[in-house]
């Protein structure tokens, strides 16, 4: 240790030897820096965290704060070697080795979403002028308990469906469709 308030791992021989790894007088680790400027601070061309399990136990990170329940982050070690994001012990969202994304479920689709209970299910999309503080805005496609599926289109304008990206068919806002117009 070289520098006060501060300890130093060197590498090298004792006239050449440089700083790997750093720890400041806050308790901020840097490895690849001697000013870390949190916890945990990895600097270098192309830093690298690499968290290697060596039990079938999958590994973890998990993300909390003081007084909120844990995110975390798994490598399934399993066959399918999926990346999930666990809340409260149940996981909300998997990517599996396909690029596959489910929301509640493990996909069967690119994207699958599942709601685990009799309610609505629903894809919203929405922008700057739709506006998004509430579930009346925007363009939604959503199956409901009575197994009913919806296409809803929430704003005061047309809805349009198009190929090769000419207007084949549209509903205006008074409801009536005009098809190759």
């Amino acid at each position: 240790n070289q520098v006060p308030g501060r300890l130093e791992f060197r590498t090298g021989t004792t006239t050449d030897a440089t700083v790997k790894m750093t720890i400041d007088k806050d308790g901020n680790c840097g490895i690849g820096t001697t000013d870390p400027t949190t916890n945990l601070d990895i600097s270098g061309s192309s830093p690298t965290l690499r968290v290697v399990g060596t039990s079938s136990t999958p590994s973890k990170l998990t993300l909390s704060s003081a007084g909120i329940t844990a995110w975390d982050l798994i490598c399934n070690e399993s066959a399918d070697s999926a990346l999930t994001f666990n809340k409260d012990g149940s996981t909300k969202f998997t990517i599996d080795t396909d690029g596959d994304v489910g929301i509640g479920t493990n996909p069967k689709r690119h994207l699958h979403i599942h709601e685990d209970s009799t309610g609505t299910v629903g894809l919203m999309l929405t922008n700057t002028a739709t506006g998004n503080s509430n579930d009346s805005q925007g363009f939604q496609l959503k199956v409901g308990s009575s197994k009913v599926a919806n296409i809803e289109q929430r704003e005061d304008a047309n809805m349009d469906f198009l190929m090769s990206g000419n207007v084949a068919m549209s509903i205006d806002t008074s409801r009536h469709v005009g098809i190759g117009t």
